[in-house]
């Protein structure tokens, strides 16, 4: 029929005017259209469902054919919404749909423009210990900080062609406080593991899929992020994408995150075109940190 599942909140353009959500649905349903319905949670407390605004966005078949056995593969609908034209600084409620059936009601909250922020990093989870990483997530929901956007590194799953694998981790990030949060997206090597376009995990976190890079704002911190993907060519066009776009976004601070460090520590990490382009384009775009994963270990440089 429908019904939603795996309801996330990823990075968006404008994180403090906007909001990008995906959730999987099944394929067979008859009816394929993604809603959300949103309102301030103030105006929800007052009005209930009358408060709700409603934004259509789009939905597209995909099938995940990496396992062995048969009964592991699935087709699913992929839909996603981005909304525009949200108050700054505020805490909304809303549902996800088909406008027949609908998810529980969640909540988010925008940013305010230009305001500091605190960030959550989190590098290679590509877990089968599910249980272990929700009690890591509790941990550090516990530990005092009220995180306004986190980044994951790269590499969530082992394999981007088995559906078992995205389920079971986005079901984690959507049941933690994690769910409630932007959560910007790099690309790293698994993402593209039997998936060479890295168009499943493209659709699944609703970022660009003509290209290996994109940027946000988030608060006073302006956010690059370059794909594990991206090819020779692509990077050179980033750099100076990256350099303009970094420039007009007048942010106290400037992030680039990766998957490859430019300077590693295991050596499977190695990648010349990373350590040659990476540490000059931080150099040309005015870049304050670079954050990166894949070494499966802590460094820094």
């Amino acid at each position: 029929n429908g019904t939603p599942y795996i309801v996330n909140v990823h990075g968006v353009k404008n994180p403090e005017s906007s909001k990008n959500i995906t959730w999987i649905s099944n394929a067979l349903a008859g009816n394929k259209k993604a809603v959300v319905q949103y309102a301030l949670k103030s105006d929800y407390e007052m009005l209930g469902d009358a408060a709700f605004a409603e934004k259509e966005g789009s939905s597209s078949i995909y099938a995940f054919s990496g396992s062995v056995n048969i009964y592991d593969n699935y087709a699913v609908l992929i839909n996603s919404v981005v909304i525009n034209d949200l108050a700054s600084g505020k805490e909304y409620v809303y549902r996800v749909g088909n406008g027949e059936y609908w998810s529980e009601l969640r909540s988010f909250k925008t940013v305010y423009k230009n305001s500091d922020v605190d960030i959550l990093l989190l590098g290679d989870i590509q877990t089968s210990d599910f249980d272990g990483l929700r009690e890591k997530f509790r941990k550090i929901s516990l530990g005092g900080k009220n995180y306004d956007f986190a980044i994951q590194l790269g590499d969530l799953v082992v394999n981007a062609d088995y559906f078992n694998q995205w389920k079971m981790i986005l079901d984690v990030i959507s049941d933690s406080f994690i769910g409630d949060l932007d959560l910007v997206h790099v690309l790293g090597n698994h993402e593209y593991q039997g998936d060479p376009t890295g168009d499943y995990a493209k659709a699944i976190f609703n970022i660009p899929k003509d290209k290996n890079y994109y940027s946000a704002v988030y608060g006073s911190v302006y956010v690059a992020v370059i794909n594990h993907g991206i090819t020779s060519k692509e990077l050179a066009e980033a750099k100076n994408w990256i350099v303009e776009d970094a420039n007009k976004a007048k942010a106290k601070w400037r992030i680039l995150v990766i998957h490859q460090p430019p300077y590693y520590t295991n050596p499977q990490s190695q990648n010349d075109m990373i350590t040659r382009e990476i540490p000059q384009l931080a150099e040309l775009a005015g870049i304050d940190f670079v954050f990166a994963a894949n070494d499966h270990a802590y460094a820094r440089t």
